[in-house]
């Protein structure tokens, strides 16, 4: 192939890799389908700098045959990602414009199979986090896409965007939240506690909702008037109006974004004459509750699960202690401002720790 065809990133050059990409959508048997090629010229120094594994592939005193050659083939590769890279080792210039989700996971991808540092391309990836605009004509379609951010994120250490996408994903999933399997690198994904807790906020989302939208009711019940009926029957038939009763039921069809949005058109008033006790102002009501549940979760903490790693004695002391050093502070010495339950569902330790330090706070509180 002939370097016009090529790619150059140095000047001069003194190796070429061919990055040899393969369909794996398409499968014949054992024969792979190539989906497309591209030789970049590089430097060979540049590579073995950047890489522990090119370094031993291209050690003029290995024992690797790529060593002595000037034309290598990497196979079953991302063109478009293996470019990221080489530009990035380089220090040449990046076009985001047309680079996918699905490249930035073969990015992740590249970086395991040739032990790249991924913190080289941290920065790289907080541009085209704040580029990248979803293609999506439906929000069903945002949801898949805005959840694949979820990993890259995850890995590559952006606690802004990890904070968002969680945050998005528990307002605005429908069902079980789950990480889309891709056909390729299987094992790109997060560790399976990170979608438990996940899932475990979004469905204390809805006890929220449940508990603020329903205390009134308890009170109704316990009420001796006769206006009572016509009061509780009156405010769960405008909450089944706009389509929010049952709760639980409106839940599992749709997310609790959608459920919020309804209860915007909520509208209520007793009918006149009722007693105080059943005369409330239920739109109040039920404003606060969407507000409350609304302003409840602001997303997983990145620093609050690396606080689970082990950096004393116990892992889970080293976690709690994060809330131990400034009492109050659930965001303190993190890069993203939250509340209590970001800090609460981004323990990835045991849970009967984390019972105990919390049992451990409201004793010294009493006493």
């Amino acid at each position: 192939m002939s370097t016009s065809d090529s790619i150059r990133l140095a000047d001069p050059s003194d190796l070429t890799i061919e990055v040899i990409e393969y369909d794996h959508k398409i499968e014949y048997g054992h024969v792979q389908v190539t989906l497309q090629r591209k030789p970049f010229l590089v430097d060979r120094n540049t590579l073995r700098r950047n890489s522990m594994h090119l370094n031993a592939m291209l050690d003029p005193h290995g024992r690797f045959k790529e060593a002595t050659m000037d034309h290598v083939v990497f196979e079953d590769d991302c063109v478009e990602a293996m470019e990221i890279w080489f530009r990035i080792m380089h220090n040449r210039p990046v076009d985001n414009s047309n680079v996918g989700i699905a490249v930035v996971r073969q990015l992740i991808g590249a970086a395991d199979k040739y032990s790249l540092n991924l913190t080289h391309i941290y920065d790289w990836f907080g541009v085209w986090y704040e580029q990248w605009d979803p293609p999506c004509d439906h929000p069903n379609d945002e949801a898949l896409l805005v959840g694949q951010l979820l990993y890259p994120t995850w890995r590559l250490n952006h606690a802004d965007g990890f904070a968002f996408v969680s945050e998005y994903l528990a307002y605005n999933s429908m069902g079980h939240t789950m990480e889309v399997q891709p056909y390729d690198n299987l094992h790109l994904h997060l560790p399976s506690r990170v979608i438990q807790q996940l899932n475990a906020a979004r469905g204390r989302l809805r006890t929220i909702l449940d508990q603020r939208l329903f205390e009134v009711t308890a009170t109704l019940f316990q009420a001796d008037c006769r206006c009572k009926e016509k009061t509780l029957f009156g405010y769960e038939k405008a909450l089944y109006d706009v389509h929010a009763w049952p709760l639980s039921s409106e839940v599992l069809r749709n997310t609790i974004r959608i459920v919020l949005d309804r209860l915007k058109q909520f509208r209520y008033r007793t009918a006149p004459g009722a007693c105080q006790s059943c005369n409330r102002n239920y739109e109040r009501i039920v404003r606060q509750a969407r507000e409350n549940t609304e302003t409840y979760f602001d997303g997983l903490c990145l620093d609050c699960l690396d606080r689970s790693k082990p950096k004393t004695e116990n892992e889970d002391t080293d976690y709690w202690r994060h809330h131990t050093l400034q009492p109050g502070q659930w965001d303190a010495g993190c890069r993203v401002s939250h509340g209590q339950p970001s800090w609460y569902f981004s323990f990835m330790g045991r849970k009967e720790d984390r019972d105990a330090f919390l049992s451990s706070m409201r004793q010294g509180r009493r006493g």
